[in-house]
């Protein structure tokens, strides 16, 4: 019985935090998308951000830092997307009209827009679909 009371506080307990797991901050006024090596696209992607970080989370659930959501990819009324980030290095497409989440033990704030230098050493990654 004392096994049981642990393990329902336990299952109880990780819920207290939010319910990714952590405490999240979602940002969605043009400040840009994370940069990060995974950069794993979902497409077509869930139809909201939180979706978007709930699929992210069940497919990375110790490496996800933040997920990157546009509402409508490629062009008007397209279908969204979603990206899975196990970083937040820099910003990209600041001024666009994605929505991005992190966790917040991970991310204290968005950095800084991307440089030269950051874009190229991110262009060296490989797309995942």
């Amino acid at each position: 019985m004392k096994l049981l009371k642990t393990v329902l506080f336990l299952a109880i307990g990780a819920r207290a935090f939010g319910p990714h797991g952590d405490t999240t901050t979602t940002y969605s006024d043009g400040e840009g998308v994370c940069a990060s090596e995974l950069n794993f696209e979902i497409y077509p992607g869930p139809e909201t951000p939180e979706l978007c970080w709930e699929t992210c989370l069940e497919k990375y659930p110790d490496v996800l830092v933040a997920i990157d959501w546009e509402p409508e990819f490629l062009e008007p009324l397209g279908p969204p997307a979603c990206y899975c980030q196990n970083a937040c290095l820099c910003m990209t497409d600041v001024g666009g009209d994605a929505t991005t989440i992190t966790r917040d033990s991970k991310v204290d704030a968005l950095p800084d827009e991307c440089d030269d230098a950051d874009r190229r050493k991110l262009k060296s990654r490989k797309a995942h679909k």
